[in-house]
């Protein structure tokens, strides 16, 4: 079948239908994730935890991406987004489902995480793919809306956090919200615009191979990989840091560590946009990672709060500018494009987020406390992103394939 210009299919409700589908998952995934968090104090005593256990227990949705972001990645190819995101948001209400029935079991809460997470997996390794099949060149901008509303999503989460009356009740809201999402992607999404190729239909081993013999695959994979791992040290460190290296309360330290996250919404769409005015990702993603570098270590050095806030942000829409791009970037890539960008995302995802486990946890345990150190280790490993960008192969914006 003959490919067309994707703005000639379908209908435009369609597209934003897909979209705002796309975003309520990522929103619901992320703020269950984030809900352990803001309801830590009653988490731990219940389930007898210490710090080291809901650390783990934090995470583990994160764990099913890397042990499952390729294969979905190969099968979202083989088969398209929306039977694999449907079917593992399925799973992953049977964990909601899991979550209430048993809080007061740690291995059984942890198990109900985990199935949670690979609902989210499947969504962060298609969703690239999905939106370039109904954004076409508008893929990026698209792409930094999702990324905004999933930073949203933990905003969300931590600021209701107190206004629940149980975990129980917690848990019992947000199944709610995840059968409704997961209920709204099975009616909105549809693989393929009208008149646009179907997924390859070449075996998955082959759809893997085209993606890992592309070595601009594995730098936007190692790029992202610095990013995440950065910003996830950061976000963990930055209010204990806060409150014991600068002496500032809890609450005033959680509300200063809050505006990294509020101003990466508003990053997350400016990059893309700023990006669309431009012929080459390369000068723009390498300036920009630099400067928020910088941002990021300025933040142990400056002086007041009205300066410490604006640094804060900053460093916020400055590291979130350039993520939605390096997600982007597979679906315009010659010999990738829409087809194979499930198998390309599954690579980025899977690196990336292994990364983000195990340089997070060297950064912090080398400097001893020290949060100096620490913070400038955060903005090293940032930086570190501009190399794999430097080593990119030519990729000038162009309409997905």
């Amino acid at each position: 079948m003959k490919e067309i210009e994707r703005e000639d299919v379908d209908m435009p409700l369609r597209r934003f239908a897909i979209l705002l589908s796309v975003c309520c998952l990522a929103f619901t995934g992320n703020f269950i994730q984030y809900q352990a968090s803001a309801l830590a104090l009653d988490i731990m005593p219940m389930l007898e935890i210490n710090s080291v256990g809901f650390s783990t227990m934090f995470l583990v949705p994160m764990l099913a991406a890397v042990f499952f972001g390729i294969p979905f990645g190969l099968a979202g190819d083989k088969f398209g987004p929306k039977r694999v995101v449907a079917t593992c948001f399925a799973i992953a209400c049977i964990g909601g489902l899991l979550r209430i029935i048993t809080l007061y079991s740690y291995p059984l809460q942890l198990a109900s995480l985990f199935l949670i997470g690979i609902g989210m997996a499947a969504l962060s390794t298609n969703v690239v793919k999905t939106i370039a099949l109904w954004f076409g060149s508008k893929t990026d901008t698209a792409v930094g809306v999702y990324y905004a509303v999933s930073c949203l999503g933990i905003v969300a989460s931590q600021a209701v956090g107190e206004l629940y009356d149980s975990v129980r009740q917690a848990y019992v809201i947000a199944e709610i919200a995840l059968v409704a999402v997961t209920a709204l992607w099975v009616i909105v999404d549809k693989n393929l615009p009208n008149g646009v190729n179907p997924p390859s239909e070449k075996p998955a081993l082959n759809t893997f191979l085209v993606a890992a013999k592309n070595t601009n695959v594995w730098l936007i994979a190692l790029a992202v990989g610095f990013t995440l791992s950065s910003s996830t040290a950061f976000a963990g460190l930055l209010p204990q840091a806060l409150e014991s290296g600068k002496g500032m309360s809890g609450f005033a330290a959680g509300n200063m560590a809050a505006s990294v996250t509020i101003a990466s919404i508003f990053g997350c769409i400016a990059g893309p946009a700023l990006c669309a005015h431009l012929k080459s990702f390369k000068p723009y993603l390498m300036i920009i990672n630099i400067v928020a570098s910088a941002a990021m270590l300025s933040v142990w050095y400056v002086e007041g709060n009205a300066s410490l806030h604006f640094t804060l942000a900053a460093s916020g829409f400055l590291s979130a500018m350039t993520g939605p791009i390096l997600q982007a970037m597979p679906v315009m890539m010659r010999g990738i494009g829409s087809r194979f960008a499930g198998s390309a995302s599954g690579i980025i995802g899977t690196v990336s987020l292994a990364m983000s486990f195990l340089l997070p946890i060297l950064i912090s345990a080398l400097p001893n406390e020290n949060y100096e150190i620490d913070l400038i280790m955060q903005a090293a490993c940032f930086a570190t992103s501009i190399l794999p960008i430097a080593m990119l192969s030519k990729i000038e914006k162009e309409q997905p394939a």
